[in-house]
């Protein structure tokens, strides 16, 4: 269902959606074990988002980046993983 929501946003050209999507397939990937898919799609997906100026979406993002990175024990990204993401989630409180 993922690939194909991907599918239709791509068609659509909603870049917003398609990272939304990229990430979905990443978190997907990344539960499976399949980490260089995750990693793939998760950093498409970031770039994305960032490239929009899109800060919810990053916050997101940089979230699997830290998820994904605990899954893998890679302690360091982990860290600046969240360290990013509570950083812009502090900017978007009132």
């Amino acid at each position: 269902l993922f690939e194909q929501s991907l599918g239709l946003y791509q068609t659509l050209d909603d870049p917003l959606n398609v990272a939304y999507a990229l990430g979905a397939l990443a978190g997907l990937a990344a539960v499976h074990a399949e980490f260089d898919q995750a990693h793939r799609l998760s950093n498409k997906s970031l770039a994305t988002f960032r490239e929009l100026g899109d800060a919810r979406g990053l916050v997101e993002a940089l979230r699997l980046r830290a998820r994904i990175a605990v899954m893998e024990n890679d302690d360091r990204v982990a860290a600046s993983s969240h360290a990013e993401c509570l950083t812009l989630r502090h900017a978007l409180m009132p």
